[in-house]
C-alpha cells in the first residue's frame, strides 16, 4: 500500500470517532482530540508519518483532530453538528482525492474534480444521515464540499469542518431558538 493511500485510508478511518460523541461526555471527546493533536505534533509529524511531504501535509495532522476539538467546545449540547464536521472532514476531505479519475475540474479550483467532489460528499452526507435529518445532512455536506474545492488559502482540515458545522447550524432551525 502506497504512503498516500495509507494516509487517505486513516484519514476516512477517524470518521469511526464520530460515532463516539453521543455516548461520551463533551469534555472527554475535547480532551482525547487535544491530545491526538499533542500525540501527532509531538510523535507523528516530526517522522513524517502519515504526513504529506509538505508543510501542509505536516500541519494537517494537527488541524484535523484540534479543529474538532474546538468545535467540540462550541457545540457542547449539540454533538450532531461536530459529527456532521467530523464526515465531512474524515469521509469528504478524505475520499476525495481517491475518486479523482481525470474527469472535470471546479471553474475556480483546477486539481479539485466536480465529479471526486460530489461522490465523496455524498458519501459523507449518507454517514450525516445516521444522526440527523436530510435537510441538516444536505447543507453541511455541501458546505464542506464547497469548503474544500475553495482556494487553498487555508488549509482544508480547518475549513472544511467549520464550514460543515455551520451548514448544519445553519438547517437546523433550533440552533437559533436559544
Amino acid at each position: 500500500m502506497s504512503a498516500a493511500l495509507a494516509r487517505r485510508c486513516v484519514h476516512t478511518a477517524l470518521a469511526g470517532g464520530a460515532f463516539l460523541l453521543p455516548l461520551i461526555a463533551w469534555w472527554v471527546a475535547a480532551g482525547a482530540l487535544v491530545l491526538a493533536a499533542l500525540f501527532n505534533a509531538a510523535v507523528l509529524a516530526p517522522r513524517g508519518w502519515l504526513a504529506r511531504r509538505d508543510g501542509p501535509g505536516t500541519r494537517g495532522l494537527v488541524l484535523y483532530p484540534l479543529v474538532l476539538a474546538l468545535l467540540t467546545l462550541v457545540f457542547q449540547e449539540r454533538c450532531f453538528t461536530v459529527q456532521c464536521a467530523w464526515f465531512a472532514l474524515a469521509v469528504g476531505d478524505g475520499l476525495a482525492p481517491l475518486f479523482r479519475h481525470g474527469g472535470l475540474s471546479w471553474p475556480w479550483r483546477r486539481d479539485k474534480e466536480i465529479g471526486a467532489s460530489v461522490l465523496a460528499y455524498a458519501l459523507a452526507i449518507l454517514l450525516m444521515l445516521s444522526v440527523v435529518a436530510w435537510p441538516v445532512a444536505l447543507a453541511a455536506g455541501v458546505s464542506g464540499m464547497l469548503a474544500e474545492t475553495a482556494p487553498p488559502a487555508l488549509d482544508d482540515n480547518l475549513t472544511v469542518p467549520v464550514a460543515a458545522a455551520l451548514g448544519a447550524m445553519v438547517a437546523d432551525g433550533s440552533a437559533w431558538a436559544g
